[in-house]
């Protein structure tokens, strides 16, 4: 399914191709996709702070974003995944509401699972049951962004050192802590 076509298709001179987060306009309502070798992971609506999902990786976290733990998971544990990313402009919310609405009916996008072999690659070598392992799980079925639930826990103490290193290099979570650190540190 050639997507770009479908999108040009139901959505005339509305599509755009971003390279990078910097290619999101802003205060614009969009309605973004990500496919993962011709999978479509993210579906959604908003703004460039939602949007921009759609460009996590390694580096790059949008912390309050129910999908962001999915898109890390695709980055981290799929062999040289292939990405697609798309945006439709839309004139409002309930314009970008409808057109999600839509689109997720024609290439999906709304579903919060993740492939077996991508969890059983999460979950490799940590003992099962075990108390990391129970919160990597939780995250992985949270109802709002699994990735922020884990770095509250942590912040509320209720994760302690040992546990926590252990889902931070399953999530390769340092570089990102790091920067998110150094800015707090410039702004000061």
């Amino acid at each position: 399914m050639n997507l770009k076509k479908i999108l040009d298709n139901k959505f005339p001179k509305r599509v755009l191709t971003p390279a990078t987060a910097d290619d999101i306009p802003r205060d614009q309502r969009l309605v973004y996709i990500l496919r993962c070798d011709g999978q479509a992971i993210v579906v959604g609506q908003g703004e460039y702070d939602r949007a921009r999902v759609i460009f996590d990786c390694e580096n790059t976290v949008t912390w309050g974003h129910k999908k962001s733990i999915f898109v890390r998971l695709r980055h981290l544990f799929t062999l040289k995944p292939s990405f697609e990313r798309y945006l439709v402009t839309c004139d409002g919310k309930e314009s970008a509401k409808a057109d999600e609405k839509a689109l997720q009916k024609i290439i999906g996008g709304n579903t919060s699972e993740v492939p077996p072999e991508v969890q059983s690659k999460l979950l490799e070598d940590i003992e099962e049951h075990s108390l990391p392992w129970l919160l990597l799980k939780f995250a992985l079925r949270s109802a709002n962004s699994g990735m922020q639930d884990l770095k509250n826990w942590r912040n509320d103490g209720l994760i302690k050192e040992e546990a926590w290193k252990t889902i931070s290099d399953r999530l390769k979570w340092h570089k990102v802590l790091e920067r998110k650190k150094s800015k707090k540190t410039k702004g000061k």
